[in-house]
């Protein structure tokens, strides 16, 4: 569990303080005079190592028009772009808060120094252009060249070509954010059940196992809460991936102004799924961490608490005006707050658990907000009160990291009666049922258990099992459990010994994704040591299988019989796909595998590693043999894709090179008249002459993560950075191509598949580990 530690600043003797201001100040000026005049002469030394480079480049292009082989420009390279000044940007992204990684810096610095210093009116940090038989693109000022098909030729100033006349529709959502967040499995008037992941809420109908989704917000969802009416529903996210007066890096102009993209409530109405108000944007900060309505008044007030360092509490008009009024606010506290909620019964009474407190707090009137802290007087405090709920007198009852169930009554913050060690360990969510029973769920123990609210004994106790994890979230709906788990599950069953699974999905980071050529089915596999086959008709996963390290990479081979997985690590697995058996394995390399892909004909498997290194192995029965080893790339490997003839293997590296390679012998291939004609059986390569048009004005190479073509090759998809997947016409050869750009992931969107029957793309995200399933329309 996160904590929070305070810090303090040490007290500065101030006598004397303003001369010594003034000295720093005149230090400061001439410091940086001084660097300034070196940094305009290397940059003077590097204009003219740059030209040279220009010069070379042309003149390698000519001798390949006249008949000479093409040599790859990314190796005249200066030798100071090494991979070790390469960064990596997988490990580079937004955070859950949504607070941004300076991208700019990341390219920066992962770039030779010829580049940082470059001018944008010398070298624009975007441009195509057609030399000799060539078209070239620039990603941030490095230039990148592709061979032109034999008879193509490309318009001097080709348009944007337009955006196809296919769309997505989300068609189902595999997750839940249950890892790290609670509280947020609700049930509405209708009898379905309200839950969110990533950027979507999603409305579950128990009865015909329907899904519904609720997609306006930009970024993590990390709170939500149902009006008295069991209809309108607030839900609040954190700060979205781009801030206002950024600028729309993301491909959105508007993102420039939109308040769509700072932390804010969005209050919405279940049934038509309208967004009814916007409140809190460009008040509340960082993050919403919980929300409420009032009841006693029928739901005119709304509380909300952020993630500011006081963590706030504020209470809002929210019908009043375009955007809600705030009526009050206060500081809650300086460490995490996990749950406020209004009293059901007591009017303008709020309660609020988190680290180190349980605070009852009361609004009466436009900023007059007040609180009061809990007394736990010979009782042992806690250093977590993770959880509470209403009893039907109107006490609560909060359950907390010491496994102890405390009851306070209506309008008291004194103990009025405990269960001690009701949990062997922290209690993750205490509901009551509509039998009138209190339910808890405990972390550690796995346990949910049923008391006697009279006599405080234990009526009835559930454990659930290992793969499902610890339970988060607890409802009762006639005589069945609604229980979401801590390992992104729901389930539910009059008996959990045997329960229906509502949803699940991976509970790690999530960079693995793979289509099942001949059936409607994919594979992932996640940081969390799982690799998932999902049926997408049937909408659930039909097998799991669990290994003891965190996995980043996977492919099926044509037949789907032989899947491969490669790890974190040097390490990869194969498996047989029917049977789930583990036929060998092995390692390549010393570093962490970052991409594999079965060769068209099925005879072998290639390997892309963060040592810059390809590896190619011939598979033999159940084994594999090492048969090549592809080198000559600076950066680590991010992307390959075999030729139709599995004869030839093209690949991207982390520092934006396309270099082709002879599959049977490892050698670089060069023969610039033969790479224009060769054709590749998928497209997992983000740079490619096909895939020029998917790269936004002022990418900097790490915003696209992956890329992926549908069968008939009409359409490719990309997946980015924002958060956002976009649907292209194929091949996208011109700059900028129109797309049309989906939400609904919060973090990065790593890799997206589209199925063998043409009906579904899939797209998985990372951090948010949540399984997007789309129908193709």
């Amino acid at each position: 569990m996160d904590e929070v530690e305070a810090i303090t600043t040490p007290e500065v003797d101030t006598n004397g303080y303003g001369s010594m201001e003034d000295d720093a100040q005149s230090q400061l000026v001439m410091t940086i005079a001084m660097q300034q005049k070196q940094i305009d002469s290397l940059s003077s030394k590097l204009d003219a190592v740059t030209k040279r480079l220009d010069t070379l480049e042309s003149a390698q292009t000519t001798a390949s028009s006249r008949g000479a082989p093409l040599k790859a420009f990314p190796s005249q390279r200066p030798p100071t772009a090494s991979r070790r000044q390469t960064l990596d940007p997988r490990q580079m992204r937004t955070s859950s808060s949504g607070d941004s990684v300076d991208k700019a810096k990341r390219s920066t610095a992962s770039a030779p120094l010829s580049r940082r210093f470059q001018s944008k009116e010398r070298l624009p940090s975007r441009e195509v252009k057609e030399e000799a038989g060539t078209y070239r693109m620039y990603l941030q000022g490095r230039p990148v060249t592709f061979r032109l098909p034999e008879g193509y030729e490309q318009p001097a100033n080709p348009e944007p070509s337009p955006a196809p006349d296919q769309k997505l529709q989300l068609d189902w959502v595999y997750g839940y954010r249950g890892k790290d967040c609670r509280n947020n499995l609700l049930l509405l008037g209708s009898g379905e059940i309200v839950y969110f992941t990533a950027a979507v809420c999603v409305i579950y109908n128990l009865d015909s196992n329907s899904q519904r989704h609720y997609v306006e917000h930009t970024d993590d969802i990390k709170c939500i809460a149902v009006h008295p009416d069991k209809v309108t529903i607030a839900s609040g996210q954190v700060a979205g991936h781009v801030r206002p007066g950024k600028g729309g890096k993301n491909g959105s102009k508007a993102a420039a102004t939109d308040t769509s993209y700072t932390p804010h409530v969005r209050i919405w109405n279940s049934e038509t799924l309208e967004t009814l108000k916007v409140i809190g944007a460009g008040v509340i900060d960082r993050a919403v961490a919980c929300v409420s309505f009032s009841v006693t008044d029928g739901g005119q007030l709304l509380c909300a608490v952020d993630e500011h360092n006081d963590h706030r509490m504020s209470v809002w008009d929210w019908n009043k005006g375009a955007r809600g009024t705030k009526l009050a606010e206060m500081k809650a506290s300086q460490d995490p707050v996990y749950q406020a909620e209004f009293h059901p019964t007591e009017a303008n009474h709020i309660v609020c658990c988190g680290k180190n407190q349980l605070s009852f707090w009361t609004y009466a009137g436009p900023k007059n907000l007040t609180k009061k802290m809990a007394l736990f007087e010979k009782h042992d405090k806690p250093k977590f009160v993770t959880c509470f709920t209403f009893g039907p007198e109107g006490q609560v009852v909060t359950g907390d990291s010491n496994g102890t169930i405390l009851f306070w009554n209506k309008g008291s913050n004194k103990i009025a009666s405990s269960i001690p060690s009701a949990h062997e360990g922290v209690i993750f969510s205490v509901a009551m049922s509509e039998d009138g029973f209190l339910m808890s769920g405990g972390g550690k123990d796995k346990l949910i258990k049923r008391w006697n609210l009279e006599d405080k004994t234990e009526l009835s106790s559930e454990t659930l099992s290992d793969e499902l994890g610890s339970c988060r979230t607890v409802l009762h709906k006639g005589n069945a459990y609604i229980v979401g788990t801590t390992r992104n599950c729901i389930i539910t069953g009059e008996s959990l010994t045997s329960p229906i699974v509502i949803t699940e999905g991976h509970f790690g980071e999530m960079w693995g994704l793979t289509d099942q050529a001949s059936l409607n089915q994919v594979i992932t596999c996640a940081y969390d040591n799982h690799i998932r086959l999902w049926d997408l008709a049937a909408r659930k996963a039909l097998w799991d299988i669990e290994l003891t390290e965190p996995l980043h990479c996977v492919a099926l081979n044509r037949s789907g019989e032989l899947l491969v997985v490669g790890a974190r690590t040097p390490n990869w697995y194969l498996y047989n796909c029917g049977t789930q058996q583990q036929l060998t394995k092995g390692s390549c390399g010393n570093e962490q595998l970052e991409c594999c892909q079965f060769s068209p004909d099925g005879s072998h498997v290639a390997f892309g590693s963060r040592d810059n290194n390809i590896y190619v192995y011939r598979l033999d029965g159940e084994t594999m043999k090492l048969t090549g080893k592809c080198q000559g790339h600076t950066s680590f490997i991010t992307h390959i894709d075999w030729s139709t003839d599995s004869g030839f293997i093209r690949s991207n590296s982390g520092d934006y090179e396309l270099l082709y390679w002879e599959a049977s012998s490892g050698k670089q291939f060069t023969d610039g008249e033969k790479i224009r004609d060769l054709e590749f059986d998928t497209q997992n390569c983000v740079l490619s002459l096909n895939t020029v048009g998917i790269w936004p004005s002022g990418a900097d190479g790490t915003d696209i993560n992956g890329c992926g073509v549908s069968r008939d090759r009409k359409l490719v998809a990309s997946a980015d950075d924002f958060g956002k997947v976009k649907l292209y016409g194929y091949p996208s050869r011109t700059p900028t191509a129109n797309a049309h750009v989906y939400g609904g992931h919060s973090s990065h969107v790593t890799s997206v598949a589209f199925t063998s029957s043409g009906q579904h793309l899939v797209s998985a995200g990372g951090k948010d580990s949540t399984l997007l399933q789309w129908n193709i329309v």
